[in-house]
């Protein structure tokens, strides 16, 4: 190894490709920079180092990888590739990670993606990203996504998202997650879903909410519900208000409830598509926000799900355009938590 170290650039230049496959991993371990450049390159200027073996593709200081060219990089074959490790991966620059081929990166192990550093990754295209496998991609961290550009997100495939880790998903940011597009969105998991932060599900567009499935509704949780805009609730409809988890109902502050008017069609029903368990649910500060035209869209199954604390909530004004066939559908239970003057106005309107 020392001999070997000892020679020129052209010396190193000189070797037959069969001489550099019969190197010893420890000789190709001493090898610099300079040395590694001149590596594999014939006298006509052609790349052979796809010659070397995956041992001795391994063997390789990190330090010295610095030296490939564009054109050696290109030339690596995919078992190469996939011998490299991570901090091997991490010494690359911009160049030659860009020049490897998309094979080659989908060659490389999940422990070496690890090594992709914010710079590198954002060095990729979107064909290069679009080649990783679901495993490799599974394997990126929070701060790896983060460093994806905008047109870099947009340009990745559902298979891509789907297969990102619930860790990283907080990577993507208010200005990452506006550039998804609707079939991206709707690729993502509801385990996904359920993963992203509060300030996440709010950085998302009306459009984009009122896009998402009702597997992905049914996984919202209650801090991902309490940080939407009563402007957001407006993109939902009937299903997407039916699809809510109970957790969710009983997260809603009272502006949001009284955001339940009217679906984006402009038919005043969202309230009355509550289920029953919804309804119970409901905290009695939410329903301080309850509008007089909820009320009236109240359905005889809906009040027959009302607590007596609930009940008690209300105001006199709601008591009062409370239904007769609302009232008797009333558990007695719960008419027994209204105080005096409550009771006198119930469903007198």
């Amino acid at each position: 190894s020392g001999q070997l170290a000892a020679l020129g650039t052209a010396q190193i230049a000189a070797l037959e490709s069969a001489d550099l496959a019969a190197l010893k991993t420890n000789a190709i371990a001493a090898l610099g920079s300079g040395q590694l450049a001149a590596l594999g390159n014939d006298a006509a200027g052609a790349s052979h180092i796809d010659v070397l073996t995956t041992a001795q593709i391994a063997a390789l200081r990190s330090t010295a990888l610095a030296g490939l060219s564009t054109r050696q990089i290109a030339a690596l074959s995919t078992a190469q590739a996939a011998t490299l490790s991570s901090q091997q991966v991490a010494s690359l620059s911009t160049l030659q990670i860009a020049a490897l081929e998309t094979a080659d990166l989908a060659a490389l192990k999940t422990n070496a993606i690890a090594g992709l550093g914010s710079a590198l990754l954002a060095a990729l295209g979107s064909t290069q990203l679009g080649a990783l496998t679901t495993a490799q991609f599974g394997a990126l961290s929070s701060a790896q996504i983060g460093a994806l550009g905008s047109q870099t997100v947009a340009g990745l495939s559902t298979t891509n998202l789907a297969a990102m880790s619930l860790q990283a998903l907080a990577g993507l940011d208010a200005t990452l997650l506006s550039s998804l597009s609707q079939g991206q969105l709707n690729s993502l998991s509801t385990r996904q879903v359920a993963a992203l932060q509060s300030q996440q599900i709010a950085a998302l567009g009306s459009q984009q909410l009122g896009g998402l499935t009702l597997a992905q509704i049914g996984a919202l949780g209650s801090r991902q519900v309490a940080g939407l805009s009563v402007a957001d609730f407006g993109a939902f409809d009937l299903a997407h208000v039916m699809a809510f988890g109970t957790a969710a109902i009983a997260s809603l502050r009272p502006e949001q409830l009284a955001a339940l008017g009217t679906d984006w069609s402009g038919l005043p029903a969202l309230f009355g598509a509550l289920t029953t368990a919804q309804v119970a649910a409901m905290g009695t500060g939410a329903l301080q926000g309850m509008t007089t035209a909820q009320m009236l869209s109240l359905s005889t199954a809906q009040a027959g799900a009302l607590s007596s604390a609930q009940l008690a909530s209300l105001s006199a004004t709601l008591l009062t355009r409370m239904s007769a066939a609302d009232v008797a559908a009333l558990r007695t239970n719960a008419i027994a938590g209204l105080k005096t003057a409550q009771a006198a106005v119930l469903g007198s309107g």
